[in-house]
Protein backbone atom coordinates (compact mmCIF):
# COMPACT_ATOMS: atom_id res chain seq x y z
CA UNK A 1 0.00 0.00 0.00
CA UNK A 2 1.40 3.43 -0.51
CA UNK A 3 2.11 5.63 2.35
CA UNK A 4 -0.76 8.06 2.40
CA UNK A 5 -0.02 11.58 4.00
CA UNK A 6 -1.84 12.81 6.53
CA UNK A 7 -3.94 15.35 4.73
CA UNK A 8 -4.77 12.73 2.04
CA UNK A 9 -8.07 11.12 1.37
CA UNK A 10 -8.66 7.68 3.63
CA UNK A 11 -7.95 4.86 1.90
CA UNK A 12 -10.72 2.97 4.01
CA UNK A 13 -13.17 4.85 1.48
CA UNK A 14 -14.91 7.30 3.72
CA UNK A 15 -14.36 10.09 2.23
CA UNK A 16 -12.52 11.48 5.33
CA UNK A 17 -8.79 12.71 5.88
CA UNK A 18 -6.84 10.10 6.79
CA UNK A 19 -5.51 11.54 9.78
CA UNK A 20 -8.85 11.68 10.68
CA UNK A 21 -9.78 8.31 10.07
CA UNK A 22 -7.69 5.32 10.05
CA UNK A 23 -4.42 6.54 10.51
CA UNK A 24 -3.93 5.90 14.39
CA UNK A 25 -5.35 1.97 13.51
CA UNK A 26 -2.59 1.75 10.98
CA UNK A 27 0.01 3.27 13.12
CA UNK A 28 -0.79 0.63 15.83
CA UNK A 29 -0.92 -2.15 13.53
CA UNK A 30 2.47 -1.02 12.01
CA UNK A 31 3.93 -0.57 15.23
CA UNK A 32 2.74 -4.43 16.61
CA UNK A 33 4.55 -5.51 13.26
CA UNK A 34 7.54 -3.88 14.01
CA UNK A 35 7.66 -5.70 17.55
CA UNK A 36 6.92 -9.09 16.26
CA UNK A 37 9.51 -9.01 13.80
CA UNK A 38 12.24 -7.38 16.15
CA UNK A 39 11.43 -10.39 18.39
CA UNK A 40 11.64 -12.52 15.37
CA UNK A 41 15.01 -11.54 14.40
CA UNK A 42 16.42 -11.40 18.16
CA UNK A 43 15.18 -15.28 18.66
CA UNK A 44 16.79 -15.80 15.19
CA UNK A 45 20.32 -13.80 16.40
CA UNK A 46 20.82 -15.51 19.76
CA UNK A 47 19.77 -18.95 17.95
CA UNK A 48 22.94 -18.34 15.40
CA UNK A 49 24.88 -16.92 18.47
CA UNK A 50 24.36 -20.14 20.36
CA UNK A 51 24.92 -22.21 17.64
CA UNK A 52 28.35 -19.88 16.92
CA UNK A 53 29.53 -20.15 20.58
CA UNK A 54 29.31 -24.40 20.38
CA UNK A 55 31.70 -24.35 17.24
CA UNK A 56 34.33 -21.83 18.59
CA UNK A 57 33.80 -23.33 22.58
CA UNK A 58 37.43 -23.79 22.75
CA UNK A 59 37.85 -19.44 22.65
CA UNK A 60 38.11 -17.89 26.17
CA UNK A 61 36.49 -14.64 24.68
CA UNK A 62 33.57 -14.00 21.91
CA UNK A 63 32.81 -10.50 19.87
CA UNK A 64 29.37 -9.93 20.66
CA UNK A 65 29.40 -11.39 23.77
CA UNK A 66 28.29 -10.16 27.18
CA UNK A 67 31.74 -9.67 28.07
CA UNK A 68 32.62 -7.73 25.17
CA UNK A 69 34.31 -4.72 26.73
CA UNK A 70 33.98 -2.98 23.71
CA UNK A 71 30.46 -3.37 22.36
CA UNK A 72 27.81 -0.95 23.47
CA UNK A 73 24.65 0.71 21.80
CA UNK A 74 25.84 1.56 18.53
CA UNK A 75 26.79 -2.41 18.06
CA UNK A 76 23.72 -3.17 18.84
CA UNK A 77 22.00 -0.95 16.70
CA UNK A 78 24.13 -1.52 13.86
CA UNK A 79 23.29 -5.18 14.13
CA UNK A 80 19.66 -4.69 14.16
CA UNK A 81 19.67 -2.18 11.32
CA UNK A 82 21.94 -5.15 9.02
CA UNK A 83 19.44 -7.61 10.07
CA UNK A 84 16.38 -5.99 8.88
CA UNK A 85 18.90 -5.78 5.61
CA UNK A 86 19.65 -8.85 5.02
CA UNK A 87 16.82 -10.60 2.58
CA UNK A 88 16.42 -7.13 0.56
CA UNK A 89 18.40 -7.02 -3.04
CA UNK A 90 20.33 -4.62 -3.55
CA UNK A 91 18.02 -1.01 -4.58
CA UNK A 92 15.94 -2.67 -1.49
CA UNK A 93 19.38 -1.98 0.62
CA UNK A 94 19.81 1.15 -1.36
CA UNK A 95 16.27 2.67 -0.55
CA UNK A 96 16.66 1.66 3.25
CA UNK A 97 19.76 3.65 3.58
CA UNK A 98 18.46 6.96 1.97
CA UNK A 99 15.79 6.35 3.98
CA UNK A 100 18.46 5.95 7.10
CA UNK A 101 19.78 9.25 5.88
CA UNK A 102 16.01 11.12 6.23
CA UNK A 103 16.44 9.86 9.96
CA UNK A 104 19.12 11.83 11.76
CA UNK A 105 17.61 10.28 14.85
CA UNK A 106 18.87 6.90 13.79
CA UNK A 107 22.24 8.03 11.96
CA UNK A 108 24.74 6.36 14.87
CA UNK A 109 27.80 6.46 13.19
CA UNK A 110 28.21 2.69 13.33
CA UNK A 111 24.52 2.22 12.03
CA UNK A 112 26.09 4.45 8.97
CA UNK A 113 29.32 2.38 8.75
CA UNK A 114 28.05 -0.75 8.57
CA UNK A 115 25.11 0.01 6.13
CA UNK A 116 27.79 1.57 3.57
CA UNK A 117 30.14 -1.06 3.69
CA UNK A 118 27.92 -3.74 3.07
CA UNK A 119 25.92 -1.58 0.32
CA UNK A 120 29.41 -0.85 -1.69
CA UNK A 121 30.20 -4.48 -1.61
CA UNK A 122 27.20 -5.26 -3.89
CA UNK A 123 27.35 -2.90 -5.72
CA UNK A 124 27.77 -5.56 -8.69
CA UNK A 125 27.63 -2.64 -11.51
CA UNK A 126 28.63 1.25 -12.72
CA UNK A 127 25.12 2.15 -12.36
CA UNK A 128 25.05 0.61 -8.58
CA UNK A 129 28.15 2.30 -8.00
CA UNK A 130 27.61 5.77 -9.22
CA UNK A 131 24.39 5.59 -6.68
CA UNK A 132 26.48 4.64 -3.60
CA UNK A 133 29.21 7.37 -4.38
CA UNK A 134 25.88 9.63 -4.31
CA UNK A 135 24.93 8.40 -1.03
CA UNK A 136 28.41 8.92 0.17
CA UNK A 137 28.56 12.40 -1.32
CA UNK A 138 25.06 13.20 0.34
CA UNK A 139 26.88 11.71 3.89
CA UNK A 140 29.31 14.27 3.23
CA UNK A 141 27.60 17.50 2.35
CA UNK A 142 24.79 16.76 5.07
CA UNK A 143 25.84 15.00 7.81
CA UNK A 144 30.27 16.32 7.63
CA UNK A 145 30.88 15.32 10.91
CA UNK A 146 29.66 11.83 10.30
CA UNK A 147 31.72 11.55 7.41
CA UNK A 148 34.97 12.35 8.51
CA UNK A 149 34.39 10.49 11.76
CA UNK A 150 35.78 7.39 9.23
CA UNK A 151 36.83 9.69 6.52
CA UNK A 152 39.73 7.59 5.71
CA UNK A 153 38.35 4.44 5.40
CA UNK A 154 35.40 5.60 3.34
CA UNK A 155 38.06 7.29 1.25
CA UNK A 156 39.64 3.64 0.19
CA UNK A 157 36.33 2.43 -0.80
CA UNK A 158 35.14 5.95 -2.33
CA UNK A 159 37.93 5.60 -4.57
CA UNK A 160 38.58 1.80 -5.69
CA UNK A 161 34.99 2.37 -6.98
CA UNK A 162 35.70 5.11 -8.70
CA UNK A 163 38.82 3.50 -10.52
CA UNK A 164 36.94 0.47 -11.53
CA UNK A 165 34.90 2.71 -13.42
CA UNK A 166 37.59 4.31 -14.77
CA UNK A 167 35.95 7.73 -12.75
CA UNK A 168 38.51 9.63 -11.09
CA UNK A 169 37.72 13.27 -10.95
CA UNK A 170 36.82 13.00 -7.29
CA UNK A 171 39.82 11.46 -6.07
CA UNK A 172 41.45 14.58 -5.15
CA UNK A 173 38.84 15.89 -3.03
CA UNK A 174 38.28 12.44 -1.49
CA UNK A 175 41.77 12.33 -0.47
CA UNK A 176 42.02 15.65 0.82
CA UNK A 177 39.06 15.07 3.45
CA UNK A 178 41.14 11.83 4.73
CA UNK A 179 44.38 13.37 5.26
CA UNK A 180 42.86 16.35 7.57
CA UNK A 181 41.71 13.60 9.31
CA UNK A 182 45.50 11.96 9.48
CA UNK A 183 46.73 11.90 13.11
CA UNK A 184 43.40 10.62 13.70
CA UNK A 185 44.22 7.01 12.20
CA UNK A 186 47.73 7.17 11.46
CA UNK A 187 48.34 3.63 10.26
CA UNK A 188 44.88 3.65 8.25
CA UNK A 189 45.70 6.79 6.55
CA UNK A 190 49.04 4.94 5.47
CA UNK A 191 47.01 1.98 4.07
CA UNK A 192 45.37 4.11 1.74
CA UNK A 193 48.09 5.95 0.86
CA UNK A 194 49.43 2.42 -0.37
CA UNK A 195 45.98 2.04 -2.42
CA UNK A 196 47.18 5.48 -4.16
CA UNK A 197 50.68 4.60 -4.60
CA UNK A 198 49.52 1.00 -6.23
CA UNK A 199 47.34 2.84 -8.77
CA UNK A 200 50.37 5.47 -9.38
CA UNK A 201 47.89 8.63 -8.55
CA UNK A 202 50.69 11.17 -7.59
CA UNK A 203 49.27 14.15 -8.21
CA UNK A 204 46.68 13.61 -5.81
CA UNK A 205 48.74 11.21 -3.75
CA UNK A 206 51.36 14.26 -2.95
CA UNK A 207 48.97 16.94 -2.53
CA UNK A 208 47.38 14.89 0.29
CA UNK A 209 50.38 13.65 1.67
CA UNK A 210 51.82 17.30 1.70
CA UNK A 211 48.28 18.00 3.38
CA UNK A 212 48.96 15.82 6.50
CA UNK A 213 52.38 15.96 7.31
CA UNK A 214 52.08 19.66 8.88
CA UNK A 215 49.25 18.21 11.02
CA UNK A 216 51.35 15.16 11.60
CA UNK A 217 54.44 16.92 12.58
CA UNK A 218 52.38 18.90 15.45
CA UNK A 219 51.08 15.20 16.50
CA UNK A 220 54.11 13.40 16.78
CA UNK A 221 54.72 13.75 20.10
CA UNK A 222 51.21 11.65 20.47
CA UNK A 223 51.63 9.26 17.65
CA UNK A 224 53.18 5.88 19.16
CA UNK A 225 54.15 4.35 15.77
CA UNK A 226 53.88 5.27 12.10
CA UNK A 227 55.79 9.14 11.55
CA UNK A 228 58.90 8.05 10.69
CA UNK A 229 57.53 5.78 7.98
CA UNK A 230 54.76 8.32 6.37
CA UNK A 231 57.86 10.95 6.45
CA UNK A 232 60.17 8.02 4.43
CA UNK A 233 56.91 7.62 2.19
CA UNK A 234 56.51 11.06 1.19
CA UNK A 235 60.03 11.93 1.09
CA UNK A 236 60.50 8.66 -1.62
CA UNK A 237 57.72 9.85 -3.43
CA UNK A 238 58.59 13.47 -3.94
CA UNK A 239 61.73 11.96 -5.29
CA UNK A 240 59.80 9.94 -7.63
CA UNK A 241 57.63 12.52 -8.86
CA UNK A 242 61.16 14.26 -9.71
CA UNK A 243 62.70 11.63 -11.82
CA UNK A 244 59.65 11.36 -13.54
CA UNK A 245 60.12 15.27 -14.39
CA UNK A 246 63.44 14.83 -15.88
CA UNK A 247 65.22 18.04 -17.45
CA UNK A 248 62.67 20.01 -16.06
CA UNK A 249 63.90 20.01 -12.33
CA UNK A 250 67.42 20.25 -10.98
CA UNK A 251 68.96 18.48 -7.96
CA UNK A 252 69.17 21.74 -6.14
CA UNK A 253 65.34 21.37 -6.35
CA UNK A 254 64.81 18.20 -5.09
CA UNK A 255 67.03 18.99 -2.40
CA UNK A 256 65.37 21.79 -1.32
CA UNK A 257 62.30 19.59 -1.25
CA UNK A 258 63.80 16.60 0.87
CA UNK A 259 64.85 19.36 3.32
CA UNK A 260 61.83 19.58 5.33
CA UNK A 261 62.11 15.76 6.26
CA UNK A 262 65.32 15.45 6.16
CA UNK A 263 67.30 18.42 7.63
CA UNK A 264 70.96 16.12 8.04
CA UNK A 265 70.09 14.81 4.45
CA UNK A 266 73.69 13.19 3.41
CA UNK A 267 74.09 14.55 -0.26
CA UNK A 268 76.88 12.69 -1.53
CA UNK A 269 75.06 9.19 -0.84
CA UNK A 270 71.08 10.57 -1.78
CA UNK A 271 73.11 11.09 -5.64
CA UNK A 272 74.14 7.59 -5.42
CA UNK A 273 70.52 6.45 -4.29
CA UNK A 274 69.26 8.39 -7.36
CA UNK A 275 72.00 6.75 -9.47
CA UNK A 276 71.10 3.06 -8.51
CA UNK A 277 67.39 3.97 -8.92
CA UNK A 278 67.26 5.57 -11.61
CA UNK A 279 69.29 2.66 -13.87
CA UNK A 280 72.50 4.66 -14.07
CA UNK A 281 74.36 2.32 -11.40
CA UNK A 282 74.38 -1.10 -11.99
CA UNK A 283 76.91 -3.28 -9.74
CA UNK A 284 77.63 -6.58 -10.89
CA UNK A 285 77.04 -8.60 -7.22
CA UNK A 286 78.38 -11.62 -6.81
CA UNK A 287 76.22 -14.36 -4.68
CA UNK A 288 78.83 -14.17 -2.02
CA UNK A 289 78.23 -10.23 -1.20
CA UNK A 290 74.70 -11.24 -2.02
CA UNK A 291 74.54 -13.75 0.96
CA UNK A 292 72.97 -12.91 4.70
CA UNK A 293 75.32 -11.60 7.13
CA UNK A 294 77.77 -8.81 7.70
CA UNK A 295 78.04 -6.29 5.65
CA UNK A 296 75.93 -8.04 2.82
CA UNK A 297 72.66 -6.90 4.47
CA UNK A 298 73.39 -3.28 3.73
CA UNK A 299 74.34 -4.35 0.12
CA UNK A 300 71.35 -5.88 -0.06
CA UNK A 301 69.72 -3.36 0.32
CA UNK A 302 71.74 -1.40 -2.22
CA UNK A 303 70.68 -4.17 -4.58
CA UNK A 304 67.13 -3.90 -3.73
CA UNK A 305 67.41 0.19 -4.97
CA UNK A 306 68.88 -1.42 -8.24
CA UNK A 307 65.51 -3.86 -8.42
CA UNK A 308 63.17 -0.75 -8.17
CA UNK A 309 64.97 0.65 -11.33
CA UNK A 310 64.87 -2.28 -13.42
CA UNK A 311 60.88 -2.29 -12.56
CA UNK A 312 61.20 1.25 -13.79
CA UNK A 313 62.88 1.00 -17.05
CA UNK A 314 63.32 -2.34 -17.60
CA UNK A 315 59.61 -3.41 -16.89
CA UNK A 316 57.68 -0.34 -17.13
CA UNK A 317 56.28 -0.23 -12.91
CA UNK A 318 55.76 2.81 -11.80
CA UNK A 319 57.68 3.96 -9.11
CA UNK A 320 54.79 4.17 -6.86
CA UNK A 321 53.71 0.68 -7.03
CA UNK A 322 57.64 -1.07 -7.19
CA UNK A 323 58.34 0.99 -4.10
CA UNK A 324 55.93 -1.01 -2.21
CA UNK A 325 57.40 -4.18 -3.39
CA UNK A 326 61.34 -3.62 -3.97
CA UNK A 327 62.36 -3.14 -0.20
CA UNK A 328 59.86 -5.69 1.40
CA UNK A 329 61.13 -8.55 -1.22
CA UNK A 330 64.27 -7.97 0.80
CA UNK A 331 62.67 -7.71 4.23
CA UNK A 332 61.11 -10.59 3.78
CA UNK A 333 64.49 -12.83 2.14
CA UNK A 334 66.50 -11.28 5.59
CA UNK A 335 63.79 -12.68 7.96
CA UNK A 336 63.48 -16.19 6.06
CA UNK A 337 67.09 -15.96 6.86
CA UNK A 338 66.95 -15.21 10.05
CA UNK A 339 64.49 -17.77 11.38
CA UNK A 340 61.96 -15.44 11.85
CA UNK A 341 59.03 -16.85 9.41
CA UNK A 342 59.19 -20.45 11.17
CA UNK A 343 55.81 -21.15 12.80
CA UNK A 344 56.21 -21.65 16.32
CA UNK A 345 55.98 -26.00 17.40
CA UNK A 346 55.86 -26.53 13.42
CA UNK A 347 58.51 -28.34 11.44
CA UNK A 348 61.63 -26.15 10.16
CA UNK A 349 60.75 -25.35 6.68
CA UNK A 350 62.31 -26.43 3.77
CA UNK A 351 65.37 -25.30 2.58
CA UNK A 352 64.98 -22.84 -0.44
CA UNK A 353 66.02 -23.59 -3.99
CA UNK A 354 68.15 -20.07 -4.06
CA UNK A 355 69.42 -18.03 -1.00
CA UNK A 356 67.11 -15.14 -3.43
CA UNK A 357 64.45 -16.83 -4.03
CA UNK A 358 60.96 -17.12 -2.17
CA UNK A 359 59.40 -20.70 -1.12
CA UNK A 360 55.70 -21.08 -0.35
CA UNK A 361 56.19 -21.93 3.36
CA UNK A 362 57.81 -18.58 4.17
CA UNK A 363 56.31 -16.59 1.87
CA UNK A 364 52.92 -17.49 3.10
CA UNK A 365 54.02 -16.56 6.45
CA UNK A 366 55.45 -13.38 5.23
CA UNK A 367 52.37 -12.31 3.49
CA UNK A 368 49.77 -13.27 6.44
CA UNK A 369 51.90 -11.19 9.12
CA UNK A 370 51.01 -8.33 6.51
CA UNK A 371 47.49 -8.58 6.86
CA UNK A 372 46.77 -9.32 10.09
CA UNK A 373 43.98 -8.45 12.48
CA UNK A 374 44.61 -4.70 13.04
CA UNK A 375 47.21 -4.07 10.14
CA UNK A 376 46.39 -4.80 6.63
CA UNK A 377 48.55 -3.88 3.83
CA UNK A 378 46.79 -5.33 0.61
CA UNK A 379 48.66 -3.27 -1.43
CA UNK A 380 51.86 -4.22 -0.42
CA UNK A 381 50.93 -7.49 -0.44
CA UNK A 382 49.17 -7.46 -3.73
CA UNK A 383 52.56 -5.67 -5.12
CA UNK A 384 54.96 -8.12 -3.74
CA UNK A 385 52.83 -11.34 -5.38
CA UNK A 386 52.76 -9.49 -8.48
CA UNK A 387 56.31 -8.44 -9.30
CA UNK A 388 57.70 -11.57 -7.65
CA UNK A 389 57.89 -12.90 -11.29
CA UNK A 390 59.73 -9.23 -12.20
CA UNK A 391 61.96 -10.14 -9.41
CA UNK A 392 63.29 -13.39 -10.54
CA UNK A 393 63.91 -12.04 -14.26
CA UNK A 394 66.19 -9.14 -12.30
CA UNK A 395 68.28 -11.86 -10.96
CA UNK A 396 68.79 -13.74 -14.19
CA UNK A 397 69.66 -10.47 -15.45
CA UNK A 398 72.18 -9.97 -13.08
CA UNK A 399 73.19 -13.46 -13.86
CA UNK A 400 72.23 -14.85 -10.32
CA UNK A 401 69.45 -17.27 -11.47
CA UNK A 402 69.31 -19.88 -14.75
CA UNK A 403 66.34 -19.82 -16.68
CA UNK A 404 65.65 -23.67 -15.50
CA UNK A 405 65.80 -22.51 -12.29
CA UNK A 406 63.24 -19.19 -12.47
CA UNK A 407 60.46 -21.82 -14.11
CA UNK A 408 60.74 -24.31 -11.52
CA UNK A 409 60.69 -21.63 -8.91
CA UNK A 410 57.77 -19.98 -10.32
CA UNK A 411 56.00 -23.61 -10.64
CA UNK A 412 56.39 -24.22 -6.39
CA UNK A 413 54.70 -20.67 -6.29
CA UNK A 414 51.72 -20.98 -8.55
CA UNK A 415 49.59 -23.50 -6.30
CA UNK A 416 49.33 -20.07 -3.70
CA UNK A 417 47.96 -17.63 -6.12
CA UNK A 418 44.52 -18.42 -5.99
CA UNK A 419 44.09 -18.13 -2.04
CA UNK A 420 45.72 -15.29 -2.26
CA UNK A 421 44.26 -13.23 -5.13
CA UNK A 422 40.83 -14.42 -2.86
CA UNK A 423 42.29 -12.74 0.35
CA UNK A 424 43.02 -9.61 -1.18
CA UNK A 425 39.90 -9.32 -3.14
CA UNK A 426 38.44 -9.72 0.19
CA UNK A 427 40.11 -7.47 1.93
CA UNK A 428 40.63 -4.69 -0.29
CA UNK A 429 37.71 -5.30 -3.35
CA UNK A 430 40.04 -3.88 -6.19
CA UNK A 431 39.13 -6.05 -8.97
CA UNK A 432 41.88 -3.92 -10.79
CA UNK A 433 44.52 -5.36 -8.12
CA UNK A 434 44.17 -8.82 -8.51
CA UNK A 435 43.61 -8.80 -12.51
CA UNK A 436 47.70 -7.35 -12.10
CA UNK A 437 48.63 -10.03 -9.85
CA UNK A 438 47.00 -12.48 -12.40
CA UNK A 439 48.26 -10.90 -15.45
CA UNK A 440 51.85 -11.01 -14.41
CA UNK A 441 51.88 -14.49 -13.66
CA UNK A 442 50.26 -15.28 -16.70
CA UNK A 443 53.17 -13.65 -18.81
Amino acid sequence: MTKLGRNDTCHCGSGKKYKKCCSEVDELRERAQRQEEQLRVRDEKQRIRDSWEKRTSSCSYQKGSEDDPFRDEDDDAAEDFLWQLRDLDFFGKLSRLQLLLDEKSSLLPGVVFSAFDLLRREAATSDQRRQVSRCFQRLREEYPDLYLENSIIYAGWRIIMGLTDGITDEISSIFRDAALQAESDLDTFSQLSELLAYHNRMDELLQGMNLAWPRLRLAEENLLWGYDDFVFMLGDFETYAWLERGDEADFDTLVRLMNPFFPELDLPDFRKYLGRISGEIVTEWSPEELSWGGKSLNIVGLFSQEFLGYLRYAEGVPFSRGSLAADKICEYLRQRHDGELNHRGAKKPPKPLHQLCPDVVTLEEYLSRNVGFITKHGYIVGAILELIPAWLRFLESRKLLDTALRERIIAGLRPILEKWCGVLEEITSDRILVAGIARAWAE
